[in-house]
């Protein structure tokens, strides 16, 4: 090969290439609590073309995850806190271009319901709200409403003394901002006597399962009895502490009217005698 000094060959190429602007991937969401929906807001901008395609990455309770792929927002729903869980989004636009983003959102435990019940109190006398230390401690904030007959309407443990049966109604939130409702019912009776519900639905749920009397200001309960319609004794006790399951023989009864009587006597020395009826609900 022969080559001859100050002789060479070249050549130029030319093209366009374009950049398109950055694809910005962003979602909006708030901390929250557990039993609840979760909204994931997606605030994705593109000054160059539309977005396309979504795929969202959400975190479950047990460690797995669900593919979720709405270009505008989605939901999830959280049983377990106090835990952060992994939320990802990733786009891409109709020029190709692609970018992902991520956070941890914080699930925090809902409060318990408070562990007070309904009651029953002598008319004149008072009753101090009273749930267990422990939780007391979870919330933050209280509000009872109506506020009629409570010396304060913005604390766990009021003191209620009225004139007439009332029922109330509880907001109570934690330092995360979970909240909670509940209801307590308080009856003023006038002298000793024996109270009964209406009602009961026996179905295991652990509310309202078992049919008894409630006596106040009784010292002996003599017996509680139930019927059926035919005059059948299904059930019967001395234990003012017991009640009827709903069973007869162990076996469920069937859903109906039931009547029952009751005596017991007061701290008087006096006999106290009722009689009624009772629905069962199945």
């Amino acid at each position: 090969m022969i080559i001859f000094p100050g002789l060479y060959c070249a050549d130029t190429a030319y093209s366009k290439v374009l950049i398109y602007p950055k694809l910005q991937v962003s979602y909006k969401n708030y901390d929250s609590c557990t039993n609840k929906v979760v909204t994931f807001i997606n605030t994705s901008t593109t000054t160059y073309g539309s977005i396309n395609s979504a795929l969202w990455t959400m975190e479950n309770d047990d460690g797995t995850y669900d593919n979720k792929t709405s270009i505008y927002s989605v939901t999830h729903f959280y049983n377990k806190g106090d835990k952060s869980y992994l939320a990802m989004l990733k786009e891409t636009t109709t020029k190709g271009c692609a970018a992902t983003d991520s956070s941890y959102i914080n699930i925090y435990i809902s409060p318990p319901q408070l562990p007070v019940h309904d009651t029953i109190i002598s008319a004149g006398t008072s009753y101090r709200i009273q749930p267990s230390a422990s939780v007391t401690d979870i919330y933050s904030s209280f509000k009872w409403s109506p506020s009629a007959g409570l010396d304060r309407a913005d604390t766990i443990s009021p003191l209620c003394k009225y004139d007439r049966d009332i029922k109330y109604y509880v907001n109570a939130t934690t330092k995360f901002g979970c909240s909670m409702q509940d209801t307590l019912r308080v009856r003023y009776y006038k002298g000793p006597d024996i109270y009964t519900p209406t009602a009961f639905t026996p179905n295991g749920d652990g509310l309202n399962d078992v049919f008894r009397p409630f006596p106040v200001g009784m010292s002996k309960m003599e017996f509680f009895k139930v019927f059926n319609r035919a005059g059948y004794e299904v059930f019967s006790t001395t234990d003012y502490l017991k009640g009827w399951d709903g069973k007869i023989h162990y076996t469920p009864a069937e859903q109906g009217v039931y009547v029952w009587e009751v005596r017991g006597i007061d701290f008087n020395g006096k006999i106290v005698t009722k009689k009624g009826t009772v629905v069962l609900i199945r």
